[in-house]
């Protein structure tokens, strides 16, 4: 191996023969290959090439690099290094592709792919994308390979066929990276079946549908405005791409997209004052913008107003208060509680300030089965309700609390998006008290809970009165009478449900569902267990077989059709009935649920009327399971 070693050394080698030439033997090599434009490892694993590296490449995009200088000094060496895989490609791959691509490239000359590559990025950010597009074609025209160029090119495309080509040509140089892996699979589900014109994201540029006013992906709201939002959880990416762009605005100062960008990232992430001071200093920029003038209304509109400056107090003589007898002991008000269901961080961050300033106690949930469960412990004095939520919509919710007897009184005023004048019937039939469209006024949103609940002060006590003190001439005050009390309302203790029905095995990992769940069930008379994971279900009905399994696709632990698959292989598990209960809604799922074995397949967010009925086909419970003891 020295000798050979040695030879190769001397002279230059045509990479991809010499790397052909190694198919046959069983030795683990590391190539080190050294070019005029290029030096880079090419690691050799039993004859065959597992990875590659040259700069800030790894992968096909490396080895491509590499083989597209043709000729270079090779040297080789044995190694008993681990080895990460990342070039996907064979021998006779190599060849195709070498023969195919880069024997139509006319060589344009060395260029430096990384100085490119972010002075690209830092045009990109400034909203200069003309100027960063021609620095990321130099690149590719330099070097095809270098699919990082390909990533940051995609991310300045909206039209459907050039942008499938760009990501096309990342993932085949750059499959195995961590980065485009990301990128690929937030986009491609997007971009199935389109065509034409798309929307992007700003800060992680997936595609957004056209109407859309926040990005599903990283949750950044694309306008300020009080329309509804989903809740932004998991913010780290918008987080990032927030930081990158303050680092740029530090740069460019002058540039007040990046400063009106910058406003609706902190707006996004609740931070509201520091979106103000942003969206400031974009009007001091560009002071006529229509945009910034409108956003800025509705900003200050949000915030605290400052207060009023303090008169400078002057000496005088302080009289001492003549109290009226038959004034009243001072009173303290227990705020009224408002239980607020609202997926959209911001919706909720607005409606919370406008009625915490008004005295008002807020609850908040972000689900219906969130806010269902929080009323397994309260019971509030107003509910706001959104109609559209993630799990299940408002007018299901509004069912659940309408059936419930503790419930049924409280006032339930719905706030949604949904103007129609069907919506509005919807939801008045359904029980809501009163039915408000956003935006909303908050004067009108105040107005309809005092009418309903008061003003934020309904429960007082007494607070004890001072000793009076008495002006010179005034007649004694006689002691006043005590005043009563109001005592606490208590609410009525709910008996439990009798375990007589049907035992229902509820396999869910999510605890909110899983409680929602059992109240639907509970109520009608069935016994409810409950098991987080796929092991546990198997080991619960070991020790007690159910009546009906009622079963989710996606566990910790294991799919819910291998659930299905061990229960069909145990015999006294293999008769029990199973109702899939899952968030996997396609066609391609349903079938797969019904030939593993379960009798039904129902989808969240779910129907409880559906639920009940599909439950009760397979698992019917008696009237007498459903009095209350």
């Amino acid at each position: 191996m020295e000798e050979i070693h040695k030879e190769f050394k001397e002279k230059e080698r045509d990479i991809l023969e010499y790397l052909r030439s190694l198919r046959l033997l069983s030795s683990d090599l590391d190539v080190e290959v050294t070019t005029i434009r290029y030096s880079g490892l090419i690691q050799v694993r039993g004859g065959a090439v597992g990875a590659a590296r040259q700069g800030a490449l790894t992968g096909n995009g490396a080895l491509f690099t590499l083989l597209s200088q043709r000729k270079g000094e090779v040297k080789a060496m044995k190694s008993t290094a681990p080895l990460v895989k990342n070039v996907t490609v064979n021998h006779e791959q190599m060849a195709h592709i070498c023969t195919k691509i880069l024997g139509n490239i006319v060589d344009k000359g060395a260029c430096s792919e990384e100085q490119l590559l972010e002075e690209a990025i830092h045009l990109f950010l400034q909203f200069r994308k003309k100027e960063a597009g021609i620095k990321l074609v130099e690149i590719l025209r330099c070097n095809r390979f270098y699919y990082p160029a390909w990533l940051w090119h995609s991310r300045q495309l909206n039209q459907v066929g050039y942008l499938t080509k760009a990501l096309d040509e990342m993932k085949k140089w750059g499959g195995h990276d961590l980065l485009v892996k990301q990128e690929l699979a937030k986009l491609g589900p997007r971009l199935s079946g389109k065509e034409g014109i798309v929307k992007r994201c700003i800060f992680c540029w997936a595609i957004v549908e056209h109407g859309q006013e926040q990005c599903e992906n990283c949750h950044c709201l694309l306008t300020v405005s009080s329309q509804p939002f989903v809740q932004a959880t998991g913010q780290k990416e918008l987080e990032d791409s927030v930081h990158r762009y303050e680092e740029e605005f530090k740069k460019s100062p002058r540039n007040s997209r990046i400063a009106y960008c910058l406003c609706l990232g902190m707006f996004s992430l609740g931070k509201t004052e520091q979106a103000k001071e942003y969206l400031e200093r974009a009007l001091a920029i560009s002071p006529g913008e229509p945009l910034f003038v409108k956003t800025m209304r509705f900003l200050t509109s949000l915030l605290p107003s400052p207060p009023a400056p303090r008169l400078e107090k002057k000496a005088m003589a302080v009289q001492a208060p003549v109290v009226n007898p038959c004034q009243p002991p001072q009173q303290k008000a227990i705020k009224e509680s408002v239980l607020v269901i609202e997926d959209s961080n911001t919706s909720r961050k607005v409606i919370t300030m406008v009625l915490k300033r008004h005295r008002y106690s807020i609850v908040e949930a972000t689900t219906g089965g969130e806010g269902l469960a929080r009323m397994l412990d309260i019971v509030p004095d107003l509910v706001l309700l959104d109609v559209m939520l993630p799990d299940m919509d408002g007018y299901q919710v509004l069912s659940e609390i309408r059936a419930t007897p503790r419930l049924k009184d409280v006032p339930v005023v719905m706030l949604t998006g949904k103007r129609g004048s069907a919506d509005r019937m919807k939801g008045i039939a359904s029980g809501a008290n009163e039915y408000l469209t956003k935006p909303f006024d908050p004067a009108k949103l105040l107005n309809v809970l005092k009418r309903f609940i008061g003003t934020g002060s309904k429960k007082t006590f007494t607070v004890p009165v001072k000793k009076p003190v008495i002006a010179r001439g005034a007649s004694p005050i006689k002691k006043p009478a005590s005043r009563v009390v109001e005592s606490p309302v208590t609410q009525p203790v709910l008996r439990p449900i009798e375990e007589t029905g049907p035992s229902i095995l509820i396999v869910e990992d999510s605890p909110t569902t899983q409680k929602v769940i059992s109240m639907v069930l509970g109520r009608k008379g069935y016994t409810c267990r409950r098991a987080i994971s796929g092991v546990e279900a198997i080991q619960s009905m070991r020790s007690h077989l159910p009546d009906l399994v009622l079963l989710d696709a996606v566990l910790p632990d294991m799919d819910g059709y291998s659930v299905l698959f061990q229960m069909q292989q145990i015999e006294k598990m293999n008769k029990v009935p199973v109702v899939m209960l899952t968030a996997k809604t396609s066609a391609t799922d349903r079938q797969k649920g019904m030939a593993s074995g379960a009798k039904a397949y129902l989808t969240k967010p779910f129907d409880p009327d559906k639920l009940l009925s599909t439950v009760a086909q397979y698992a019917p419970v008696s009237s007498s399971a459903t009095k209350i003891r």
